[in-house]
């Protein structure tokens, strides 16, 4: 995703401001890779903010990269409504409802090498993502 100016997905992450993305298309994407897989108990992605209302994520899923392909095979097989795969042996957790996403990760998903917003459809307004909070 393109940032506008400074507001960049670093930039976030380290607390320093928020990422502010030129109008997402369907297919782009944020991803949060870790150097080491990691146990991730959940996670909050807040959109917009009180500047700019309607600059939230729509259409956009939560999903994450077990470090184990047999965490997710047993993890379809055990409810496979509660859980899609998506691409590249991710699988979607999660979606944002009126610019947030939240939730828990469930054991069988664990370790995690990465998450990611992916959207699913364009976007008429940028979209700014304020609030990024990893539950480990």
């Amino acid at each position: 995703m393109k940032h506008y100016q400074e507001h960049s997905l670093v930039r976030l992450y380290k607390g320093d401001d928020f990422m502010w993305a030129l109008s997402p298309v369907q297919g782009d994407y944020i991803l949060i890779s870790f150097p080491q897989p990691i146990h991730i108990s959940g996670y909050v992605f807040r959109s917009g903010n009180s500047k700019a209302t309607g600059d939230k994520f729509y259409n956009t899923t939560v999903e994450v990269l077990p470090s184990h392909t047999t965490a997710e095979d047993k993890l379809l097989a055990a409810s496979p409504t509660k859980s899609k795969q998506s691409d590249g042996s991710f699988i979607v957790i999660g979606e944002f409802n009126n610019g947030v996403a939240a939730g828990e990760i469930r054991e069988a998903l664990q370790p995690i090498s990465a998450l990611r917003l992916v959207v699913h459809s364009d976007s008429d307004v940028w979209a700014l993502l304020s609030e990024v909070h990893i539950k480990i």
